[in-house]
């Protein structure tokens, strides 16, 4: 998790990080005379700034619907792939059609499988970092039926007396494709 620097108290996080740079010694005007002096301050200020922020910044909690997996080569590719679409679309009629046409397959196929590649590495590396709070996720997400996340478009329907009693239910899809048959 990255730190949330928006939920950061500025005016103690300064004061403190003042203070422990100064206990450390860490000072603006200090001479340093060599590469080994240099490292060693360096990884001192480093170190000194990553513990107060750890203190101070408290883990961002991203939402839930956020695409974790998404890395910037994804949006350079989709970016690729658009404008070729679009390329092939205004040369539908001429001769240059067959070229772009194959071009912007080329693009699509490779957005595709660098997409569903980086999901993949992205489920392993969740599933190989798992945690006791996230077993019970990976498992209902295991179990659970394979579908594009919409709802059921066709309610369950009913079969009705005059009386308007139900005399049965269809509330699988199979049933209620004979009913509409």
């Amino acid at each position: 998790m990255h730190p949330n620097y928006k939920a950061v108290d500025w005016v103690k996080y300064s004061a403190e990080l003042g203070n422990k740079l100064h206990q450390a010694g860490i000072l603006a005007d200090t001479h340093i005379s060599s590469l080994a002096l240099l490292d060693n301050y360096i990884e001192s200020l480093t170190c000194t700034i990553q513990d107060t922020t750890a203190t101070h910044a408290p883990a961002a909690r991203p939402s839930p619907s956020s695409k974790c997996w998404w890395t910037p080569e994804l949006s350079n590719l989709r970016c690729k792939y658009a404008k070729l679409s679009r390329i092939e679309f205004a040369s539908r009629s001429s001769l240059t059609f067959a070229e772009t046409r194959a071009q912007c397959s080329v693009a699509h196929n490779c957005y595709n499988s660098t997409l569903r590649c980086t999901k993949v590495a992205h489920w392993k590396n969740w599933l190989k970092d798992i945690t006791e709070d996230n077993i019970w996720k990976a498992g209902w997400m295991a179990q659970s039926q394979i579908s594009d996340g919409s709802t059921t478009c066709i309610p369950t329907l009913f079969d009705k007396a005059l009386d308007s009693s139900i005399l049965h239910e269809y509330t699988t899809a199979a049933e209620k494709q004979e009913v509409f048959k």
